[in-house]
């Protein structure tokens, strides 16, 4: 209970900003996974360093030490261990043989696939969404998306992310299908670092238009309508992403070269 109590006050020694996102991800938590994990210390170790990566506070690249970790967390290594077993298998961290564990950094190359299985799997919620969905997830859509116009207004890039995220799982938990959204919760988890860089004053406004697009189109129950805008949105979203990715891979490519 001790670990625990540490690991509680450990949470909350956070920036205001990421708390924020962190409560995001946590309306749309993997219930399955926290299920078949419980509530263990191995457990709240798995969320805390979770929330870290996907926060960018442990960027792409990071060596992770279990040493340090288990310091810094006030913890043994046995859930150190633990958690990075199953942050491996979510696709968060590697192991790279003779050098240790890193935070994952993905390649264009696997980004541009795993945009593309979100492509078609969001697409699929949409369309099953159209039949599915209820009152009161049309207005909490409607409450979400006013919240993401209302931090457009404030240019509040943490807010405007937080009701992004909310709004796509939203989508898919309309579907009706839980297959379906553990799945496409565990592939936005991979690209959650990602689409932090997506955050253009102009992105954002597209961004806004594409939510309020999507649940037009739910509202109208035109599956079709639902199933275009939704891929067209993602695809906008991949696009950006991208070419800061490329743009960032062109700065550092003279200063390798300068560097010898």
């Amino acid at each position: 209970m001790y670990y625990v109590s540490l690991l509680d006050r450990r949470c909350q020694q956070v920036n205001p900003k990421r708390v924020r996102v962190v409560k995001a991800r946590e309306r749309v938590a993997n219930d399955s996974l926290q299920l078949r994990r419980g509530n263990t210390l191995a457990h709240r170790v798995y969320d805390i360093i979770k929330d870290r990566i996907l926060s960018a506070e442990l960027p792409p690249g990071t060596r992770l030490k279990d040493n340090e970790l288990a310091r810094t967390l006030g913890v043994s290594n046995t859930p150190i261990r633990e958690a990075m077993r199953e942050l491996e298998k979510d696709g968060l961290i590697e192991t790279i043989p003779y050098r240790g564990r890193f935070v994952k950094e993905m390649s264009i190359e696997e980004m541009r696939e795993v945009y593309g299985v979100r492509k078609a799997l969001e697409a699929l919620a949409a369309r099953l969404a159209v039949k599915r969905i209820t009152e009161p997830q049309l207005e909490e859509m409607e409450r979400v998306v006013e919240e993401y116009a209302v931090a457009f207004e404030r240019d509040d890039i943490t807010a405007g992310l937080e009701a992004d995220l909310a709004f796509h799982d939203l989508i898919v938990q309309a579907s009706g299908n839980s297959t379906l959204l553990q799945i496409v919760r565990d592939l936005t988890n991979r690209i959650q670092v990602l689409r932090q860089l997506d955050k253009g004053k102009m992105r954002r406004k597209q961004s806004l238009e594409d939510h309020r697009a999507i649940l037009q189109a739910l509202k109208e129950e035109d599956g079709e309508k639902a199933e275009v805008q939704v891929r067209r949105h993602i695809a906008r979203g991949e696009e950006n992403v991208i070419k800061l990715l490329m743009a960032g891979e062109s700065e550092m490519a003279p200063a390798v070269q300068e560097g010898g």
